[in-house]
This record gives C-alpha cells, sequence and structure tokens, in this order.
C-alpha cells in the first residue's frame, strides 16, 4: 500500500510539473504574439501616416498643382515642413 501511495505522489509531481512546463510555454507563446501586434499597429500607424500624406499630395494635384511640381517636392513623409511648405506653395499658385 505504501508503494502505491509513493507512486501516486511521484505520478501526481510529474503531471504537475508538466502542466507548468506547458504554462510556461504558453505565457511566452502569448508574450509573443502580443509583441508582434504591437509592432504589427506601429507598422499600421506609419502606413496610414504615409497615406495621408499621399493622399494630401494628390488633392494638391488635383487643385491645379503640376504633376512637375510634385515629381520635384520634398520626399519626407514625417517632416511638419514639407506639408505647410507645400501648402504655402499652393496657396501661392491659387492667388493672382
Amino acid at each position: 500500500i505504501v508503494g502505491a501511495l509513493v507512486a501516486k505522489e511521484k505520478a501526481s509531481q510529474d503531471i504537475t510539473q508538466k502542466i507548468q512546463k506547458e504554462l510556461k510555454e504558453s505565457k511566452l507563446d502569448l508574450e509573443r504574439a502580443l509583441k508582434t501586434i504591437r509592432d504589427n499597429e506601429k507598422v499600421t500607424k506609419e502606413l496610414v501616416q504615409k497615406v495621408k500624406s499621399l493622399e494630401e499630395r494628390l488633392s494638391q494635384v488635383s487643385d491645379g498643382q503640376s504633376a512637375q511640381e510634385m515629381v520635384t517636392a520634398p520626399r519626407s513623409v514625417n517632416s511638419s515642413n514639407d506639408r505647410h511648405g507645400s501648402l504655402s506653395s499652393s496657396s501661392r499658385n491659387d492667388t493672382p
């Protein structure tokens, strides 16, 4: 009887260790997945900003700015000077 109890306790400990190991692995998998999601959110935000910038440039072309001016315009998406500079040059073109 004592041998059976010892064997049962050993089996119980083995199962507990196996479950703890699987939980650790699952936690690591979830942490990696969360990091990937956050990285994807960052990339998505950057892409949204680039799309907005391209939409602004497209609207400028639609509003009368020549395609040649767009080709020679600064390419930086993040610079606030580009947006303001482009807008001010656009408004200069509109004045007679």
